[in-house]
C-alpha cells in the first residue's frame, strides 16, 4: 500500500513523499486497517484521516492506549511518543534516508 503526502510540516523543502507499507499476515495489519478505515469513511474530498477536530496530543494517546488493551496488548508500555518512534525505526529498517 502506498499513501502520497503532499506536503509535510516538518519537510525543509516542503516537497511530498510516498509512505510504502505492506501486509503483515499479523492480527493488526496496517494494510487490513486502512482498508477497513476507507469502508468506513464517507468518500468526500480531503484528509486521509479524519476527526472532527484536530485531534489533541493527549486524546491520540489516550485512544491508541484504549485500543491496545483492546488488541490484548499491554498500553502502559507505550505513549505519545511511541507514534514517533515507531515510525523512525520502522524508516530506517527499510533504509529511508535521514532528514
Amino acid at each position: 500500500m502506498s499513501i502520497q503526502v503532499k506536503i509535510s510540516k516538518t519537510g525543509p523543502f516542503q516537497i511530498g513523499h510516498t509512505i510504502l507499507t505492506g501486509k503483515t499476515n499479523q492480527p493488526i495489519c496496517p494494510v487490513k486497517a486502512v482498508k477497513m478505515y476507507l469502508i468506513t469513511r464517507t468518500n468526500t474530498p480531503g484528509p486521509l484521516f479524519r476527526h472532527q477536530s484536530a485531534p489533541h496530543k493527549d486524546s491520540l494517546t489516550s485512544e491508541t492506549k484504549s485500543l491496545l488493551a483492546i488488541s490484548g496488548v499491554n498500553p502502559m508500555r507505550y505513549a505519545g511518543h511511541s507514534h514517533r518512534i515507531g515510525a523512525a525505526t520502522t524508516a530506517a529498517s527499510v533504509g529511508l534516508p535521514l532528514g
